[in-house]
């Protein structure tokens, strides 16, 4: 009876040393994380596993210190060790990996609302290296990287998203507008016609394809696209555009037509105005030239070209003083250049 008196008290001892032993170790590790030096939590743990390989408790503190170093795939790692070992530590690696989802997202969307696109595409993509599959980082992501100019690893994750959600017309228009700018139109006319057949009046789409079907020579198309554009959602930008594909086909009377109901929608829009007056001097109408580029070097005093192109009108005109007038102030500005 003594004997196992003895043995039970001997086993007890055993594993208070060893408890104590445990505890010291995360005792240190508590302090350091306290300290916020997760270097140190680092390869205290690392230390404590090579020694231990089966602690689970160990490797989801070591998760938790690499993903703090934002370490993803050391992360991961440490998580699927712990999961290994035991269901209570596959679900502590669950809420840690979760926890940690959650965090560099969130970072992502605070730096991104910001305006700090690098720094929002650093966080998503940690985000999406934690959870490959989840759509939400994934799209975001897409966003960031499109919007620094990453536009191939955009197009890389707005593809992934757009497989994913099928249905979702707004990522098909984001992976639309990286194909535009990589010049690939012809990709950019399929993608927007499967956009258009699931919703005919998509007006991005419907613009989009317009530039494209332009870019591509089919005038027509685009004419076509532009117009209906124009019906849906008018603006300054895609009215001169229209314009200008009107003016590139020597067609001025439309040109002039879709400049003019541009400029209804801005004012002072120096491009615009220059266009308006040249059109209009295609078409010999001397006093339009001369009422838009006097609204020209009216806003822009020293716009040298605009009074050259004013004093041409004047000239056409026969409008001598003025054209006098238009000579001093071209003389003028050219001297001081």
């Amino acid at each position: 009876m003594l004997r196992w008196l003895f043995l039970d008290l001997l086993v007890i001892i055993v594993f208070l040393v060893i408890q104590g032993c445990a505890s010291g170790r995360f005792q240190n590790v508590d302090a350091y994380k306290r300290q916020g030096n997760w270097r140190k939590v680092r390869t205290t743990l690392e230390e404590s596993i090579r020694n231990n390989p089966r602690d689970g408790e160990a490797h989801l503190l070591l998760a938790q210190a690499y993903g703090e170093l934002e370490l993803i795939p050391a992360l991961k790692t440490e998580l699927e060790a712990a999961s290994a070992l035991s269901p209570a530590f596959a679900a502590g690696a669950d809420r840690t990996g979760k926890r940690f989802w959650i965090r560099y997202y969130t970072r992502g969307n605070d730096y991104f609302d910001e305006g700090t696109y690098n720094a929002a595409a650093q966080y998503f993509g940690l985000a999406v290296q934690l959870e490959p599959d989840n759509i939400n980082s994934m799209k975001r992501y897409a966003d960031a990287l499109f919007l620094v100019g990453r536009y191939l690893d955009a197009k890389t994750f707005y593809a992934r998203a757009a497989a994913r959600e099928p249905d979702n017309l707004a990522l098909k228009n984001n992976l639309a507008e990286v194909f535009f700018l990589e010049q690939n139109y012809a990709e950019v006319v399929e993608l927007c016609n499967e956009i258009l057949l699931r919703k005919a009046t998509e007006v991005n789409a419907i613009k989009r394809r317009a530039y494209a079907y332009e870019a591509l020579g089919r005038v027509e198309s685009a004419l076509q696209d532009y117009e209906t554009a124009a019906s849906l959602d008018p603006t300054a930008q895609l009215l001169m555009d229209y314009g200008l594909l009107y003016f590139k086909q020597g067609d001025y009377e439309n040109a002039v037509a879709k400049f003019e109901e541009a400029a209804t929608f801005v004012d002072d829009n120096l491009i615009l105005y220059r266009y308006l007056g040249d059109a209009n001097r295609r078409l010999h109408r001397y006093n339009e030239m001369a009422k838009w580029y006097r609204i020209i070097v009216d806003s822009f005093p020293e716009d040298l070209t605009g009074w050259k192109n004013l004093a041409l009108a004047y000239e056409a005109l026969g409008r001598k003083q003025q054209l006098a007038q238009a000579r001093h102030h071209i003389n003028r500005i050219s001297s001081t250049n």
